[in-house]
């Protein structure tokens, strides 16, 4: 993390990406932290952009097995603001990419539905974010608190990643 600082001061391009060690070991019976898979699936869907960057990765997590691109390009999903959109169809989506129905969003990989509105954590972003729909339309996206479940921030598009690194279908 400082070599990436240093490299992002010096080079002043912002293009140096640290590709994280999922800490935990082969045979360990506990999964990765949701916020490292995050940043993993962020720094995998950024190499996949064909984007000029350095990316730093520790020799070890190097022997790693990663998730194949087209799983990756298949279970990511862009929304925007006023697309036409069923909600039904975006829980489908969101669970055949592994998010997790939950009754508050706490954490990464997990969505929450309450009437027209969709919580959701995305992978990849720092803040979840309410979906707000109109009908079949998406009528807002913002960003918000999940303490105070107080949205703030408004976007008027959205790229969500696999919430698994890896498919776990046949």
């Amino acid at each position: 993390e400082i070599l990436e600082g240093q490299l992002d001061f010096f080079g002043g391009t912002g293009q140096t990406l640290l590709f994280p060690d999922p800490e935990t070991l082969a045979y360990d019976i506990f999964s990765p932290h949701q916020d490292l898979v995050s940043r993993r699936l962020s720094v995998l869907a950024r190499l996949l952009e064909n984007t000029p960057t350095l990316t730093i990765v520790a020799l070890p997590t190097l022997f790693q097995r990663l998730p194949p691109k087209p799983y990756i390009t298949a279970n990511s999903l862009s929304l925007a603001s006023g697309q036409a959109l069923n909600i039904a169809d975006l829980q489908a989506q969101l669970v055949a990419s592994g998010y997790t129905r939950v009754n508050q969003v706490s954490q990464h990989g997990e969505f929450a539905r309450r009437g027209s509105l969709i919580d959701l954590f995305p992978m990849g972003c720092e803040l979840p974010v309410r979906i707000d729909f109109f009908d079949a339309e998406i009528d807002s996206i913002r960003c918000f608190d999940p303490d105070t479940q107080l949205s703030d921030q408004r976007l008027e598009q959205l790229s969500m990643l696999p919430a698994r690194e890896f498919p776990t279908t046949p």
